[in-house]
């Protein structure tokens, strides 16, 4: 009989080698279980899945402190303080590849400033997003929605992994296990408001800020998430934020 087991969240047909044998099983290639009715599973050979490129978490932070942070704290030597020994690096490779640039506004500014290359920026698109329910939202008519699956997160991923790692979008894992993911110029447009105002009343609550600000409350908290994780603001709890001077 074969067995079958849970680990780390998964669960796991464990089969001898005479069994996989037996079954003319190709380990090379993917399965696919289904239920046909009560009690009865299909298990169905496919190709593999391609897993989805990798997006390097140190790009993707250069490239959102590089959209949305001021012009004096992208200069050469202040830009650099806002990141770690291996974003440092990261930032390097990048300026190699093209993938960042320096310039400067005149000539006789001693340093310059760094900046996506035009090709990187993301395509203005506007976006007016409502208040809907949280699984109402799509990328397509709102500029950003939530997976809340494992399987609906990595579709997503794979969809749009060269668009993230380009900068036209953000994508973040939330503590819950959700998957956030928003166009890079929505965020850009609306994080301003939200900083602004936690720079004032230093604190503040989704509710609070959706009513001064009538922006979505799931907008809000996708664009805390992420100035949370640039550590621009802190989360102290559930849903209430802090700017950090």
């Amino acid at each position: 009989m074969t067995n079958w087991k849970l680990e780390e969240n998964r669960l796991v047909l464990d089969l001898s080698d005479k069994e996989i044998e037996e079954l003319e099983l190709d380990t090379n290639k993917g399965f696919e279980i289904f239920k046909a009715k009560k009690g009865v599973w299909v298990l169905l050979e496919c190709e593999p899945k391609k897993t989805a490129p990798a997006i390097d978490e140190a790009e993707q932070k250069i490239i959102g402190l590089l959209l949305k942070k001021e012009l004096k704290s992208r200069v050469e030597g202040a830009f650099e303080k806002l990141l770690s020994e291996s974003e440092q690096a990261a930032l390097k490779k990048m300026l190699e590849e093209n993938k960042v640039e320096k310039f400067k506004l005149n000539e006789k500014y001693r340093k310059a400033i760094y900046r996506l290359p035009e090709k990187q920026k993301p395509a203005s698109k506007t976006f007016e997003p409502k208040e809907k329910k949280p699984d109402d939202y799509t990328l397509e008519d709102d500029g950003f929605m939530i997976a809340k699956t494992e399987f609906v997160a990595q579709q997503i991923s794979s969809r749009l992994a060269e668009k993230i790692k380009n900068g036209e979008f953000r994508g973040t894992r939330a503590f819950s296990g959700e998957f956030y993911i928003i166009d890079s110029g929505l965020f850009e447009q609306k994080t301003k408001p939200v900083t602004d105002f936690l720079k004032i009343k230093k604190h503040a609550t989704i509710e609070e800020l959706n009513a001064s600000l009538a922006l979505p409350k799931t907008l809000i908290k996708i664009i805390c998430a992420f100035l949370t994780e640039d550590g621009i603001i802190l989360e102290r709890r559930k849903e209430q934020y802090v700017y950090i001077d």
